[in-house]
């Protein structure tokens, strides 16, 4: 048996994985009046939208650029724990993906 630092799938990400949480994903809910503003490389800020229904959402430059589906439940966890992400603009498409990542110091 190894203690090689792998800790296996979870019900809850805890904060080990929070702090480790990085992905790509395709936004949904694009306005394509935003599109023509981004490129690629332009950060951006994950956050939640404590509305009904919830939504986490990507801002880039405080403007709302589309909405997060993907790992939303692991995502949702993470950010009600208190942990900040940033979104780094992949392809401004269509579709508009981004690289989700811990947020920077």
């Amino acid at each position: 048996m190894s203690s090689g630092g792998y800790d296996g799938p979870s019900a809850s990400p805890g904060t080990t994985g929070c702090g480790r949480l990085t992905f790509t994903t395709v936004l949904a809910s694009v306005d394509p009046a935003t599109l023509g503003s981004l490129q690629a490389d332009d950060a951006g800020k994950v956050v939640l939208q404590d509305t009904n229904p919830r939504r986490i959402e990507v801002l880039v430059n405080g403007v709302v650029v589309g909405s997060i589906v993907d790992r939303w439940q692991e995502l949702l966890e993470c950010l009600s724990a208190g942990y900040d992400y940033d979104a780094i603009v992949k392809q401004v498409g269509p579709p508009l993906r981004v690289l989700v990542r811990p947020a920077s110091a």
